[in-house]
Parts: C-alpha cells; structure tokens; sequence
C-alpha cells in the first residue's frame, strides 16, 4: 500500500505548466525562470499560521496537517492562471515572481488574521484588500516600511487578485496608497575613477588570459595589468596553481609559493625554498620537482584544467565588459540565448547591432563599434571553455573542466572576490550603475531620444532613473562653472582695453559671441543684453556700477516676466537670465558684500536704475506693464 506523500514534499512547477500535467497543489512550488520560486502550496493550509515565516519554516509547520479542500481547488486555479499568464509573454519571469510572491504574502496575512477565504470569490477580496490597506497605512505611519514599499505591496496585490478572480475595479472606492514620485531617486552614475579602474582591469584580464589560453601560451605567463596597480613591469605572473597569481603584497604575506617564484616568474631554487619554508634540501628538492612537473604537463596540454580555470576567469571579466557595453540588467544578460549564425549591422552612429535567431525569435543587442572585436574574441574563448559541447545561452558556468554547461544563477557579484584579489580597492560597479553610466553618457553625447533609443526604454523612463549623472562629473561641471564666473568678474581695478560697454557690463570682443555651454539655454549675441549673460566676452568690474548695470537689468526682467504666458516659456526665457545674473552677483558679493547689499536695496526697494535700464522700465510702464 503507497503512503500518500506529506506537506514537506514538494514538487517544483516551472511555468508555464506542460500540457496534461497533473497538478498537486499542496505540494506545488511554482518556479520562474532559472531560479526564481515561489511556495504557493501552503496556501492550501489556511488554518496554519504560516505568515511571516519562510518557505522551509512554513512546510515544517505544516507537515502534519490536512489542506483545505475548498482552498487547494483555489490554488489549483491559481497555478492554472499563473500558468496561463506566463504563457502570454506579458511579463518577464522575475515579474512575475515579484508579483504572486508578494500575493502570497497577502494571502497568508489574510488567513493569520482570520478573514474569509479571499482567494474564494469578489465579496471575500475585496474585504480582504480594504483591510489589507489599513494595515499597509498603520506600517507606513509607524515608519515600518517608506510609503513607497506599502504603495507597492498593496497595488500590486489588488492588480494580481483582481487579474485572477476576474474583477474590474478591485480597488474603486478605497483611498490606495500612492507612491511619491519625488522620493524616487535616480540611480547615482559610478564615478569616472571606479568605471575606468573596473574595465581596465577587466580588459587587461579578458584579453591576457585569452591570448595565454587561445595562443597556446607557455607558463609562466606574463600577464600585462593596468598602470595605476603600480606593480613592477606592470605584470603578474601566472602559474598552473591554485593560487595562479599572487600581486606583489600577497607575496609579501605569504611563502606558500609551491616552489614557483611570484616575483620573477620562474621556478624558486632549492636554496629559496630551504629559506621560506623549514626544510631539509631533499625536501625542497622535492617540492621544486612536482612544481616543475606540473607546469611541463600543463604547457604540453592546450586544454589542461589549469588553462580552463583562467578561460573562465577571463569570461568572467568580459561579462562585465559586456554589462557595460550593452547597459543590459543581469536577467537579461543571463538568460541571453545565442546561435552561431549571428548577423553585425549598422545602428545608431557609432553603435552595431548583433541580431540572430534563437527559439524562433529575433534576438538582439547594441555593441559600440569598438567594442566589436573584444566580442568576436570572446565568442572564440566561447568555443574553447565548451570544447565541442553545445550551449544554449551566450554566457555559462559550470563547476570544472569539460562538465556540462549550465545558465547562470548567481549575479555579478560573483565576480568581485576575484577581482579584489587584485585591486583591494575596487569598488563595485554592478549593472544597474552601468546602465545609468551608459545613460549619462548617451545624454550627454547625444540626447534622450538616442539614450532610450539605444536602452529600450521610454524617455520618461531615462530621465527618471538613470540621468543623475556621476557624482565626480558633477563636481567638474560645478568647478568649470565657477572658474567661468570668476573669469567675468574683475577686479575694481583693473583695466580691460579695448572693451566696449554694455547695458550688463563690459564686451571684450564684440561681434564675436561665443556660448560659454555647449548647449546654451540662451543664444549668445550682441542686439539682446541678455544675450551677453551667456558669451564668453562679458567682462564685469566687481564695482558699483557694473554691479548696478546686473541689478537693473534682472529687475527689469522680472517686470516683463508676466507676459510669458506660461511657467513653461518662464523657465525657458526668463528664468536662465535671472540666473546667471545672481550668480555673477553672487561671486561680486563675496568680494564686497557691502556695497551689493546697498546696491540690491537701492534697486529693488527705491527704484534707483542704472539709466540705461531706467529707460527702458519707463517705456514698458508707458506700455502698460
């Protein structure tokens, strides 16, 4: 007689379910993707208090309890609709876990609280998500979780039960939770330093390593490592170890050198050995012969363990290389198919496309030209780590040699043990940072029409979270800005020939505009005051007049800025001049805080205008302004 299986074994269903399957919901773990999970099962166990504890916990409590028949039906439809839902392509599989992960979560809440079945029918849910939100509103006001995260939970509940039971308006007449958007911040572009000390690295990595492994290379090898390392003749050598390389600190710490000299690249001498480790000649002798012997099989064996280990190393380090160059997500990247019969065409001004079929779809991705060749090398490393076998997807792992490829389930942080080994202080760039570096830098040298373009998303999206631009840069467009202020700004003084006066100042060149952005708010020219604000030439004494002449001008601005029509036309019109005019006041004060004291009151309190100025708010008056 079968014993009937307990709580405690579960069955793994990747979705979408294969046709003719048949389900036991009690036991059903729903998988997503690779590696994503989801323990739908123990929804059939509403009675058991499983809320808050994980999936290993909640199977342990429910071991030796009976499903709900009424709820195990409910879930069995529920799988049939996840199922359903997968199938249609409308989300990606870690949305998808996102979104009954956090139903789950609901729907053991709603049982640890008592509520009736909400998994049952319309009445049950929507009692079910109205005292779901008052809970989500309790924690948010105890600062439990940020407004943002309980906005979140509960939508996205009322989203998926109402997609599920079928209902319109899950959430018409409650007062939800809505996100504040201001609180959203964009992701912080890495600085310059860390970007270009990660790829150097891990281009000095992927290319010496595949050229040792591709070329048939013999140890030792010297391996070229980026300059900033400072690390004598800019190398390490590498040796058929398991420590194969070792930087000049490691050596330092360390005399487990297994007969092979780190610093010189060569076999250590019996005597060098006899004087790092305690022992006799024989031994030593010893010592120094296996090392020989192991790196003489190596370098008569083009596919021996130890040059498999370093092709993975050096795939690890293109990856990277690659998140940067595509500014793709790591599911993405890991999921990413390949075929051998790929096509290379033209795109975006210095961009290609690789496209090819996999699975009956076109697939595709950008590469900047430059970066074309590093890619076709690594298709070449490709082929040497799988050695006949064949891959679906364009990256992999596997535990050793010659073993059967698998995808990859761990992220890029699986990368940065190795890495740091090297370079202790490297920071970490992962690839939601590299897609917004790839975004900075596509705003900045292009637009955000070219950046979405390029990162398959919408403009709003772009701008929203991956146009903050890298701290470092900030602070250098912020100092250029400020030495041009300082430049405009002379001393009471000091004497400026040939320069012609202005309604703002002094012209050191006139006819001759120059902006002094590369892509100016405001044009500069020399029939508008306004337009000398933004050209190179204007030159302004830190004195009275010239200080007046700036003071008179913004106040006769700020009259005509009603007749903009629209907060739109005032930012753009009016509100750069107003600007830069506090800004080149605000650098005169510094030096005579004073007489711009005295100078703003006599402006914008008594009226006194530079005459120039004085003129015109008389004619605009006369106009009915």
């Amino acid at each position: 007689m079968k014993t009937k299986p307990n709580a405690l074994c579960t069955l793994l269903y990747p979705m979408p379910l294969a046709i003719e399957l048949e389900i036991q919901p009690e036991r059903a773990v729903v998988k997503f993707g690779l590696s994503r999970t989801v323990d739908i099962g123990v929804l059939c166990f509403p009675k058991v208090p499983t809320a808050g504890l994980l999936a290993d916990d909640a199977r342990r409590l429910i071991a030796n309890s009976p499903p709900s028949p009424a709820r195990t039906n409910h879930v069995r439809q529920l799988l049939m609709h996840i199922s359903a839902v997968a199938a249609s392509g409308s989300f990606r599989m870690p949305t998808l876990h996102d979104h009954y992960s956090r139903l789950s979560v609901f729907v053991r809440w709603a049982d640890a609280n008592r509520l009736a079945d909400v998994l049952a029918n319309e009445t049950n849910a929507r009692i079910g998500v109205r005292a779901y939100l008052d809970h989500m509103r309790d924690r948010v006001s105890r600062n439990d979780i940020s407004l943002n995260a309980g906005a979140k939970q509960h939508n996205t509940v009322v989203q998926i039960l109402g997609d599920f039971l079928e209902i319109d308006g899950l959430g018409w007449g409650l007062n939800l939770l809505r996100r504040d958007l201001k609180t959203g911040k964009a992701t912080s572009t890495p600085s310059e330093l860390a970007q270009g000390r990660l790829l150097s690295l891990c281009i000095s990595l992927f290319h010496g390593l595949a050229d040792f492994v591709l070329e048939k290379c013999q140890y030792p090898y010297s391996l070229p490592m980026p300059s900033y390392l400072n690390f004598p003749n800019d190398r390490l050598w590498v040796f058929p170890a398991v420590s194969w390389f070792k930087t000049p600190d490691m050596v330092k710490a360390s005399i487990a050198h297994a007969g092979y000299d780190y610093e010189e690249g060569r076999l250590a001498t019996i005597d060098e050995l006899r004087v790092q480790y305690p022992l006799d000649r024989r031994t030593a002798s010893v010592t120094r012969d296996k090392a020989k012997v192991k790196m003489d099989i190596a370098n008569k064996d083009p596919f021996h363990s130890s040059r498999w280990q370093l092709a993975s190393q050096a795939m690890n380090a293109y990856m990277v290389m690659f998140v940067a160059d595509t500014a793709m997500n790591w599911a993405q990247v890991v999921s990413l198919k390949w075929s051998t019969n790929y096509d290379i065409v033209p795109s975006a001004q210095g961009f290609r496309s690789v496209k090819w079929r996999a699975g009956g779809k076109t697939v595709s991705f950008e590469l900047p030209v430059s970066s074309l060749p590093a890619f076709k090398r690594y298709l070449v490393l490709r082929s040497y780590l799988l050695e006949g076998l064949t891959c679906d997807y364009l990256f992999f792992t596997s535990a050793k040699a010659k073993a059967p490829p698998r995808a990859i389930l761990s992220n890029l942080n699986r990368v940065f043990p190795m890495l740091r080994r090297i370079d202790a202080n490297l920071s970490k760039v992962l690839p939601r940072a590299w897609r917004a570096a790839k975004s900075d830098w596509l705003i900045r040298k292009s637009d955000i029409s070219t950046a979405s373009l390029l990162l398959q998303n919408s403009e709003a999206t772009v701008r929203k979270h991956y146009a903050s631009g890298s701290e470092s840069l900030h602070h250098e467009e912020m100092s250029d800005f400020l030495t041009q202020v300082a430049n405009k700004v002379l001393r009471p003084s000091e004497e400026l020939e040939g320069a012609t006066e202005r309604a703002v100042g002094k012209c050191a060149g006139i006819g001759k505009p120059i902006s002094i952005e590369p892509s100016p708010v405001v044009k500069p020219d020399c029939v508008r005051p306004e337009g000398c604000l933004f050209c190179d030439k204007l030159k302004v004494h830190a004195d009275e007049t010239d200080t007046k002449k700036l003071l008179s001008c913004r106040y006769v601005i700020a009259m005509v800025a009603p007749m903009t029509g629209s907060e739109e036309m005032f930012a753009l019109m009016v509100q750069p001049a107003i600007s830069r005019i506090d800004e080149i006041v605000s650098y005169i004060a510094a030096q005579d805080p004073e007489m711009v004291s005295r100078v703003t009151k006599e402006i914008d309190e008594d009226g006194e205008l530079d005459p120039y100025w004085s003129a015109k708010a008389d004619m605009l008056m006369t106009l009915g302004f």
